[in-house]
């Protein structure tokens, strides 16, 4: 009677399981492709590609200071637009970044983030546990790639933030200064996506002129 009891239980995590491992599967071969396309040119030209994404991600960013230098609603939420019109091409380049690490077989010098650097508490909270975190991996990449999804959630976090703000409709002055703090970690995701993007296509080029680590050992 027992073992009939856990075997629905046991059904839906396997089906939660395999659902989940599809979706995984997806954005795997989506990040590939992205890796493919953006392999195909020199290194120098990835990089290229990222630093414009950043750049678009400080001009939303300075759209979002004059709306908040004016405490003016209605330029606020212009501005969260703004900023989610330009925040997919930083999206994409933590999602090609994290697909080149797969093709890294050597260390990548890449430090955590440090918890002082963000305003928002949570995102400090977050920023330590994975501080911590990253001195307990052996694997460079599986450093860089912790540091990677760390950029990703504060920025999914500053873009919930601010959205949040801009939906009011009247703000009081703990409101400004949340937006105020989710825009100065916006800016820090840019700052900290641009290093890491860096460190990692030199990393790749001096594998092999930009090649898969693998292709250079064989």
């Amino acid at each position: 009677m027992t073992g009939l009891l856990l075997i629905g239980p046991l059904v839906l995590l396997a089906l939660f399981l395999l659902l989940a491992r599809r979706s995984e599967a997806r954005n795997e071969q989506q990040s590939e492709l992205l890796y493919d396309r953006l392999l195909s040119s020199r290194g120098q030209e990835v990089l290229e590609y990222l630093t414009n994404a950043v750049d678009e991600h400080r001009a939303g960013l300075e759209a979002c200071g004059v709306a908040l230098a004016v405490r003016d609603v209605e330029r606020i939420k212009m501005a969260t637009e703004a900023v989610e019109l330009f925040a997919p091409g930083l999206t994409d380049g933590l999602r090609a970044t994290r697909a080149m690490l797969r093709a890294i077989s050597v260390m990548v010098p890449l430090p955590p983030v440090a918890p002082w650097v963000w305003r928002a508490w949570e995102l400090r909270g977050l920023s330590g546990l994975t501080g911590l975190v990253h001195n307990l991996l052996v694997s460079g990449v599986e450093r860089a790639r912790l540091r990677v999804w760390l950029l990703a959630r504060a920025l999914s976090w500053s873009l919930r933030r601010l959205r949040t703000g801009a939906d009011a409709v009247v703000l009081k002055p703990a409101a400004w200064r949340s937006i105020e703090i989710a825009v100065a970690d916006l800016a820090t995701v840019g700052d900290e996506a641009e290093l890491t993007y860096g460190r990692v296509v030199r990393a790749l080029d001096v594998v092999g002129r930009f090649a898969p680590a693998t292709v250079v050992a064989q």
